[in-house]
């Protein structure tokens, strides 16, 4: 994304806003990682390192509005130096919006943390686990197509949102199907299970979520480095809205 230019300092401060987009991206994948190893039996302690994590990112997102409200100021960019740097606060904000999934995800396994969700729900955590693993893939090859200029990378980032929606959809069914096949209890004692499985589908959602925020940025990312944009509908297979 970042091309020579005649004043050095300016691809200095190009340079300097794409390492910001870097680190925004890596912590917002260190944040995730952090909330699903903590889904089973949440740790206050981990949660609270979360929180902390979240200020970092969102000092980092005012940091690329300044650099690039900067850049837009005093250099008068056009092309693709004015694609990237517009590209750039596309970019930061959803960065912003994973991280503050990542914190909800683990505040809601906080909320769940007297118990060992893993031994009352064995394959809902387990699908879990496996559509957060999808989406941390999905983060790393968001980065490397951004770090490597690589419009294509950015395209097969784009595109692996389908794989995210299948699984999301899989665990939202059976989700709901646990939640259907809830045995007659006292009141009190049914409304606490389901809001247990409430928890569980926001989870979900909040893991989900994050995999659409990296496809939009796979799109500016392609955007900015090619000129074009993706017009091909996005591949989805969510089928988390049927009934059945």
């Amino acid at each position: 994304m970042v091309a020579e230019h005649l004043a050095r300092s300016f691809d200095d401060e190009l340079k300097l806003l794409e390492q910001s987009l870097l680190d925004m991206g890596r912590l917002a994948l260190s944040q995730l990682l952090a909330a699903l190893s903590n889904l089973a039996q949440s740790d206050k302690s981990q949660v609270d390192k979360i929180i902390e994590g979240d200020s970092k990112i969102d000092e980092l997102n005012e940091l690329v509005d300044r650099q690039a409200v900067r850049l837009l100021a005093l250099r008068q960019p056009m092309g693709g130096d004015l694609r990237v740097i517009v590209s750039s606060l596309r970019i930061a904000s959803e960065l912003e919006r994973m991280g503050d999934y990542a914190v909800g995800l683990a505040k809601r396994a906080r909320i769940m943390g007297h118990q060992n969700q893993e031994a009352l729900h064995p394959e809902i955590i387990q699908l879990m686990r496996r559509l957060g693993d999808k989406v941390a893939a999905q983060i790393s090859l968001m980065l490397r197509a951004m770090e490597n200029h690589d419009q294509e990378l950015a395209v097969t980032c784009w595109a692996s949102d389908q794989e995210i929606d299948e699984v999301y959809s899989a665990l939202h069914h059976k989700i709901v199907a646990a939640m259907s096949g809830l045995p007659g209890q006292l009141p009190g004692q049914s409304a606490d299970r389901v809001a247990e499985f409430v928890q569980l589908l926001f989870m979900a959602k909040h893991i989900e979520r994050i995999g659409d925020h990296i496809t939009n940025i796979a799109e500016a990312i392609y955007f900015s480095i090619s000129g074009d944009r993706l017009t091909d509908p996005r591949p989805k297979s969510d089928t988390s809205y049927a009934l059945s």
